[in-house]
């Protein structure tokens, strides 16, 4: 749970080790002297911020030099269209002051909203096995094991469409149930079917409970995975 800034911070005032601790303050002031424009919330960006901070540590005292640029940070080169820059004892050589650029830095720029996607889900049951599927080698979720699906969400009356594109026909509709799971940049939204059915289906993979385990299901899924376990254990009872 430590990470780089508590990391630096203890090494240098502790143990007098010449290492920078760069904390949020020390980033505005180091955006703000160096006129950088680039967003310090990436995290190549931040590494380039340290790597400066490294260089310009001195050997002597580097806990007392990180406290001071805290400090600058916390009661000086304020946040947003306030800082003190008449007390500051880098005003003389911050490129920000001189463009008038105070206030603009530093940059962070705001994340893009997450993509909202609606899938239907379906647990297929068939001679004590369930159906699944394995995803495609590129993209979200590459190669690992999926319930079989289709976009949208997709109510009682039209869930049924899809089986017949895997050759399989609905003998008895169990349950409709919904999850949903978020990744980094999308969300899922899944409405799920379980229900037993009679044909085909050569294209999916049918497992029964032992195999269903060993198959790499990933946890998106994870309430389908319950539910098909609950209902695999009553086909078998």
């Amino acid at each position: 749970g430590v990470g780089d800034y508590t990391a630096g911070a203890v090494a240098s005032i502790a143990f007098g080790r010449r290492v920078p601790a760069v904390d949020g303050n020390v980033l505005r002031v180091a955006a703000r002297i160096t006129g950088a424009a680039e967003d310090i919330l990436d995290p190549a960006v931040r590494r380039r911020f340290r790597g400066w901070m490294e260089a310009v540590t001195p050997a002597e005292d580097p806990g007392g030099f990180n406290q001071a640029l805290m400090d600058l940070g916390a009661m000086v080169c304020l946040p947003g269209s306030s800082p003190d820059c008449a007390r500051c004892p880098l005003a003389a050589v911050c490129e920000a002051k001189r463009l008038g650029q105070q206030a603009a830095l530093p940059v962070r720029r705001k994340k893009a909203a997450r993509r909202v996607e609606e899938r239907t889900v379906y647990i297929l049951l068939r001679e004590g096995r369930t159906a699944l599927r394995r995803r495609e080698e590129r993209g979200l979720l590459a190669g690992l094991w999926e319930f079989p699906g289709v976009p949208g969400a997709l109510g009682e009356e039209e869930a049924g469409c899809p089986l017949a594109a895997w050759s399989l026909r609905p003998l008895e509709w169990r349950k409709k149930l919904e999850a949903r799971h978020i990744f980094t940049h999308v969300e899922w939204r899944m409405t799920g079917y379980v229900l037993r059915v009679e044909g085909g289906g050569e294209e999916l993979v049918w497992a029964d409970r032992r195999e269903l385990e060993a198959l790499a299901v990933p946890s998106a899924f994870a309430r389908f995975l319950e539910e098909a376990r609950r209902a695999l254990e009553e086909e078998r009872g």
